[in-house]
């Protein structure tokens, strides 16, 4: 079978996407990854073929709405840069199927104007959350579009018209649910793909050693605008990891922060780290709330302090706290003192949120979401 992959921008949308590919790759299918031209590595690390999207100066216009939290803006960019040439690129490699982000308008559109079957993920339950449901409600004008590739008009112009009716994969369980999914919906569970071989760092084993491990993690989506934010809770978390009896890990991915505590001898700070090779070894860990990172830390039961930053990630850090998974603390007020009482809560071996967090990852290994997501594609 022929199938197109169509993720949507940024690591958080990719992989997810990418993991369902690499299991139909491995089933002996043609995957094709339609994405941005920095997934090429990954892809082809899956198996699968490339496309890159028609970007050109869009890219950046792309990632500005991704930090920005506009969504309707963000389905314009897709849709009218994209559509057309992936409609071209489906005709030409006479694609059967295919499975894009359920943000990605410009797939929802091309796929409907081949006649393809076609799937929908939706990568974090904050897709069917209160401001996910306001910008269902948001119109794209996308009548001149779809009068281009030979579409009816339709009269529903609202961003759920990127929702397949064939098929909805969601990257949770029922339980993480807080309002009711469309019913061609299945939920698969968080997905992830590794596709570097990660190396281990000298200092692993030492770090496996320690009575309690904490690992700190910064977003790697580019919130330059919040830069002056996310250095004071580096700072912070510094503060709070040297007064602890643990091993700690701080890593800053790709951007420059200004950090105003020196770490003690047990707290490392790094500028990347597999989180791969850390979270198997975790007591706790802090996070800015990204799903695909607390969809891997609960995966092997690891209890969470959310400090949320912008997107979705303030619903992702109350839904952690309200399954009793974990805590959040506002950013903006964060202290010290808040981030010490929590890690030292979730460290206690009869923590309500470790316990928790290890009944949600049993629930999750139960799922095996790669197979089920695409057992159900093929299905189609």
């Amino acid at each position: 079978m022929r199938i197109l992959v169509a993720p949507g921008v940024g690591p958080g949308r990719v992989f997810p996407l990418l993991a369902i590919a690499a299991e139909l790759k491995r089933r002996g299918h043609r995957v094709d990854l339609y994405a941005e031209p920095g997934a090429e590595k990954a892809a082809r690390a899956a198996g699968c073929r490339f496309t890159a999207m028609p970007l050109g100066d869009t890219h950046e216009q792309m990632l500005d709405c991704v930090t920005s939290a506009d969504a309707k803006r963000l389905f314009e960019v897709l849709a009218w840069r994209v559509a057309p040439h992936l409609l071209q690129v489906l005709e030409r490699e006479r694609i059967e199927v295919v499975v894009s982000d359920v943000l990605h308008l410009g797939a929802a559109l091309a796929a409907q104007a081949a006649g393809v079957r076609w799937a929908t993920v939706a990568t974090a339950p904050s897709l069917l959350g209160p401001d996910m449901k306001k910008t269902a409600q948001a119109k794209v004008p996308s009548g001149p579009l779809r009068k281009k590739l030979g579409l009816e008009p339709s009269r529903d112009d609202s961003v759920t018209m990127a929702t397949s009716g064939q098929l909805h994969l969601l990257c949770w369980t029922k339980e993480l649910d807080l309002s009711a999914p469309p019913p061609q919906s299945v939920h698969v569970g968080p997905l992830g793909f590794e596709w570097k071989k990660a190396k281990a760092p000298r200092w692993l084993p030492a770090f496996e050693r320690g009575p309690q491990r904490v690992l700190v993690g910064v977003s790697t989506v580019p919130f330059r605008a919040l830069q002056e934010a996310v250095s004071h809770y580096v700072s912070e978390a510094i503060r709070a990891l040297n007064e602890l009896p643990v091993q700690a890990v701080i890593t800053l991915a790709d951007e420059e922060y200004t950090v105003t505590a020196a770490p003690a001898k047990h707290v490392r700070v790094e500028r990347f780290v597999p989180h791969a090779l850390l979270m198997p070894h975790l007591s706790a860990l802090v996070t800015h709330g990204g799903w695909g990172t607390i969809g891997r830390a609960l995966g092997v039961g690891v209890p969470l302090v959310v400090v949320p930053f912008a997107l979705d990630q303030p619903f992702n850090a109350q839904l952690v706290e309200a399954r009793g998974l974990g805590f959040a603390l506002p950013y903006h007020a964060l202290t010290a003192e808040d981030l010490y009482d929590r890690l030292l809560r979730l460290l206690r071996d009869d923590a309500p949120e470790r316990a928790a967090a290890r009944a949600q990852a049993a629930r999750w290994a139960k799922v095996q979401g790669p197979r089920l997501a695409a057992d159900r594609v093929l299905a189609l």
